[in-house]
């Protein structure tokens, strides 16, 4: 099978190579992937993937060989899932806890942009409580996590202020159930109960100093928000605030679970995530390069003609 390979001297450290098939485990299915999603994490974490493993995530495709202990779903099924690595390829061994089926009504490629921001979403919403008399501010609002967590939060009654840096984003924002939108976390006027923001992006000082005395901030991706010693002194001067950590990035016998929800909420038209470009796989170093620079705005989906074969 063809898959993307780290390569440390090629464009965005990728190649493609043709690889053995994978052999699954006894409590994992053989899926033939017939799209992928990949959103700006996924771009970055490339300069940190080991020379000849195969990056990827999130995918959505068809049950080639159901897993040899009986659980999970059949041959044939298709199903959208999670996987520590090893997306961005033809086929891929997935553990059977972390793979749902994808409704009849919902087409592979929207499954395939599910797992990541949406399970973050859903979880980091109702980690922080949020109900109709919350006042929520999401930074990063035009990216794929913090869009779903404005829908999710609006959803509940929550009052929500979206930042988002491009104009370009206003109009979806406004539909997902933004009753403010602005252009930094500077210009958001007012305190607010909870404030979703990314690891890459987070400053605990301005980030408490947006939110009520007791409110609550939850950071989610992948960084650190430790801070310097710089903002400790700065944070001495801070009122009480509750920070929550959330990362999304090992699947577990949960992982399941949680995007069963997901997959739920988005059949039912509770929700609708934002695809900012729908490409071939064989242009994927174009989509990482387009998401590295900012230029892309939503998930980039990228199908593989040939990976759903049941052939």
């Amino acid at each position: 099978m063809k898959a993307w390979i780290v390569t440390p001297h090629a464009e965005c450290r990728l190649t493609v190579e043709d690889v053995a098939l994978p052999r699954p485990r006894p409590q994992e299915a053989l899926v033939g992937i017939v799209a992928f999603g990949i959103e700006r994490d996924d771009a970055h974490m490339l300069l940190r993937w080991d020379p000849g493993g195969c990056p990827g995530r999130e995918f959505a495709g068809i049950v080639l060989e159901a897993a040899a202990d009986g659980s999970g779903p059949p041959r044939g099924t298709r199903v959208v899932g999670l996987v520590d690595g090893g997306a961005w390829a033809e086929r891929v061994a997935a553990p059977t806890s972390t793979l749902v089926p994808v409704p009849e009504t919902m087409s592979t490629l929207l499954a395939a942009t599910l797992p990541i921001a949406g399970i973050c979403a859903r979880r980091t919403v109702e980690l922080a409580s949020c109900h109709e008399t919350s006042r929520v501010l999401v930074a990063e609002a035009a990216e794929p996590m913090g869009s779903l967590q404005v829908q999710m939060a609006a959803r509940r009654g929550a009052h929500v202020t979206a930042v988002a840096e491009t104009p370009d984003a206003t109009e979806w924002l406004q539909r997902s159930g933004a009753t403010e939108i602005v252009p930094s976390l500077a210009d958001a006027k007012g305190s607010f109960d909870v404030l979703f923001q990314p690891f890459a992006r987070a400053r605990l000082t301005e980030s408490i100093s947006k939110t009520v005395p007791n409110g609550t901030v939850v950071v989610s991706g992948y960084g650190s928000v430790a801070p310097t010693s710089e903002e400790r002194l700065d944070l001495m001067g801070q009122h009480p605030a509750r920070v929550l950590t959330f990362m999304n990035d090992t699947p577990d016998e949960h992982t399941g679970q949680h995007l069963q929800r997901v997959v739920n909420d988005v059949a039912q038209g509770h929700v609708v995530p934002w695809i900012g470009r729908v490409d071939t796989w064989e242009n994927l170093r174009d989509a990482v390069h387009a998401l590295r620079h900012d230029s892309l705005l939503g998930k980039a989906v990228l199908c593989i003609p040939s990976g759903g074969s049941l052939d």
